[in-house]
Order: C-alpha cells, then sequence, then structure tokens
C-alpha cells in the first residue's frame, strides 16, 4: 500500500547538484575578506551555475551540493561546517537584497503609475480642446498642433503605466521565481567529494 504523499516525500533522497572547485574559498567572492564561515557573497559564476541547475529540479526539495575538489584538498570537518553556514548564510543575504531590489521596483512602479495617469489626463484634455476646434469648424494650425500634442502625450502615458503594469505583475511573478530558488540553495547541505594524489 502506498503512503501518504507526504511519507513518499520523506523517503525520497534529496536531490544533488554537483559542482567541480579547486577549494572550498572557491564559493565565495574571493574579494571579500575574512575567514571562511564569515564570507556573506557567492561567486558570480558559482551562483549563476546553482540557480540553473536548482531551477532544472522539480519541487522544493532541498538539495545537497556535492563538491568535486581538486585531488589533495582535503578540508577537514569543521571547514565543511564552516563553509555551509557561509553558503546558507550567503543566500540569505542574497534573499535579502533581492526583497530590497523588489521593494525599490514597487516603488517606482507607483510613481510610473501616478505620472502615468497625471499625463493621460493632461492628452485627453489637450485631445478634446483638438476636437472641440474642429467640430466648431476652427481648424487651423493651431488644432493641428493640439491634435499632435495630445496623441503624443496619451502614447506617452500608456507607456508610463505599461511599464508599471510590468513591474507589478511580470516583476512579481520573476521575484518569487528567483526568491524560491535561493531559498532552497540557503538550505542546502554541502559535501566535499576529494580526489587523492596519484603517484607520477
Amino acid at each position: 500500500m502506498t503512503g501518504p504523499a507526504g511519507d513518499d516525500r520523506a523517503e525520497r533522497p534529496a536531490p544533488q547538484i554537483g559542482l567541480r572547485v579547486a577549494g572550498l574559498d572557491e564559493l565565495f567572492d574571493p574579494h571579500a575578506p575574512g575567514p571562511l564561515a564569515e564570507r556573506a557573497i557567492i561567486e558570480p559564476g558559482v551562483a549563476d551555475y546553482l540557480l540553473a541547475r536548482i531551477e532544472a529540479i522539480d519541487g522544493d526539495d532541498v538539495p545537497v551540493i556535492a563538491l568535486a575538489l581538486d585531488p589533495g584538498t582535503t578540508p577537514s570537518d569543521a571547514d565543511v561546517t564552516a563553509a555551509t553556514t557561509a553558503f546558507r548564510a550567503a543566500w540569505s543575504g542574497a534573499i535579502e537584497a533581492m526583497e530590497r531590489s523588489r521593494a525599490r521596483d514597487r516603488r517606482h512602479a507607483r510613481r510610473y503609475l501616478a505620472a502615468g495617469m497625471a499625463i493621460l489626463t493632461v492628452g485627453f484634455l489637450v485631445g478634446n480642446l483638438a476636437l472641440a476646434r474642429v467640430v466648431a469648424q476652427e481648424t487651423s494650425l493651431l488644432s493641428a498642433f493640439l491634435a499632435l500634442v495630445g496623441g503624443t502625450t496619451v502614447v506617452c502615458a500608456w507607456v508610463l503605466i505599461w511599464e508599471a503594469a510590468a513591474i507589478a505583475v511580470f516583476g512579481r511573478r520573476d521575484h518569487l521565481r528567483q526568491v524560491g530558488l535561493a531559498r532552497r540553495l540557503a538550505r542546502a547541505t554541502l559535501e566535499a567529494e576529494t580526489t587523492p594524489v596519484t603517484g607520477g
């Protein structure tokens, strides 16, 4: 008999992501100072690789990062623990940065929407003025100019409103996807796989 879905999930092995690095230090930004346990930024190439790999793994399982280290590199358990602590903290920091970036985007969206609505109102007023002159048979260069300004203003307003909508809808979708991937990596476990040095 098959157990509940939760039981099957508990029995399923954690997905593994292989990553070849020379040493544990290569996981982190080489310019970040301090001991291994205090590194706060994942090396950009490593981050991009891991995000692409974790995105290809369905579900929300927490992965194991299997580190293929250079031959002869044998980190201690303490080093692996320190690297794991720093790795998780770095991804947590990345999530906080994503949240701050999303908050800035929302502020920009509100400004775009307010500006777009204001410009749209002006565009409609100018356009209606041009239409009123045409209806009153007051066609002139001024009427054509007003119509042009009104139409251009309306187009500009819709561009701003569309940008605000794109940030609100598509920006939120992309943000949630990226944060979800980063949260999985922020709970990952590091496992070091070393290759012994062979005689030449």
